[in-house]
């Protein structure tokens, strides 16, 4: 087995998520340790720890890469499962995730970053009472 295939088996995925949510200052923005460096480095230390019993070569780097893919693995199936019940499907239709993993990694994704940016009805108001 490749170091590759090793890191998404499921009996090692399971562990690493399960070790990556134990640690929600790497996940959990509002958390008050989000942001204590000092925190986050030795929880990435603790992902690596685990990590090395596959790839011998695993650095904070390696870590970081596949929890973004494991993210953007999410992210694409709950946007085909959105995209599916915004078409109006219902029931049996309704996209089904096909990652087996899908469910673990749910805690991720729960609260997405809000950022201050204007919507389009802000300009809209600013445009007509000018």
């Amino acid at each position: 087995m490749t170091e590759q295939s090793a890191f998404y088996a499921p009996q090692f995925l399971r562990h690493f998520i399960e070790l990556y949510r134990s640690h929600p200052c790497l996940w959990q923005i509002k958390n008050p340790n989000y942001g204590n460096k000092s925190m986050r480095k030795a929880a990435y230390e603790d992902l690596v720890d685990l990590t090395k019993t596959i790839v011998q070569d695993c650095d904070e780097d390696y870590i970081k890469k596949k929890i973004d893919s494991l993210r953007g693995s999410y992210r694409r199936e709950t946007k085909k499962v959105n995209s599916s019940k915004a078409a109006g499907m219902t029931g049996e239709a309704i996209y089904t995730p096909k990652l087996w993993y899908y469910d673990l990694v749910s805690f991720m994704l729960t609260k997405k970053r809000l950022t201050a940016v204007p919507t389009l009805t802000r300009y809209r108001l600013r445009f007509k009472s000018i």
